[in-house]
């Protein structure tokens, strides 16, 4: 059977009056009424983490800043992040806050493994922000080469215990 749906004819409005539309009422194969639905809310989209460079350049024996960037990140508690590096030709030296002022920073890294950790956290959830610098990380080329910059994948928490995780983009260093 084929839903039908009772749809009453249009009254003339006088000039000036304001004209109230309903959405029609459409009965199901059951027999009963239930209003026409609307188009579903677009899902929304993904936090993403990426480098503000595709390609980072840097000189053996010279210091240089790469920055973290996050999108989509609105209502996110904890954010932990993992950067591998080639600890053969990088040195990291420090990780500074970015412009996303989170409620707690903690950078470190173990370079014997060519491992960053950062861990933002924000106690009621990130703000909206689209393509902020999470993080400023220093690092040092060491000797010529090429170090791909890669996001191990990163399961963001939001503010009401969620799990989601984050697309992630890489980059890389080429030390000349």
């Amino acid at each position: 059977a084929q839903p039908r749906t009772d749809v009453p004819a249009p009254a003339a409005a006088a000039p000036g009056v304001p004209v109230v539309v309903t959405p029609p009422v459409v009965t199901d194969a059951a027999g009963a009424d239930t209003l026409a639905k609307a188009e579903p809310e677009p899902a929304a989209a993904p936090p993403v983490l990426s480098f503000s460079e595709p390609v980072y350049e840097a000189a053996g024996g010279q210091n240089f800043e790469i920055r973290l960037v996050g999108s989509n990140l609105a209502g996110a508690a904890s954010v932990p992040i993992e950067i591998l590096y080639n600890p053969q030709l990088l040195s990291y030296l420090r990780g500074d806050r970015g412009e996303a002022l989170a409620d707690s920073f903690n950078a470190t890294a173990d370079a014997s493994r060519g491992v960053i950790q950062i861990q933002l956290g924000w106690k009621k959830g990130a703000p909206a922000m689209d393509n902020a610098v999470l993080a400023r990380v220093v690092l040092s080329g060491q000797r010529p080469g090429i170090s791909y910059l890669v996001y191990r994948a990163a399961a963001i928490t939001t503010a009401d215990g969620q799990t989601v995780n984050a697309q992630v983009r890489a980059s890389r260093v080429v030390i000349k």
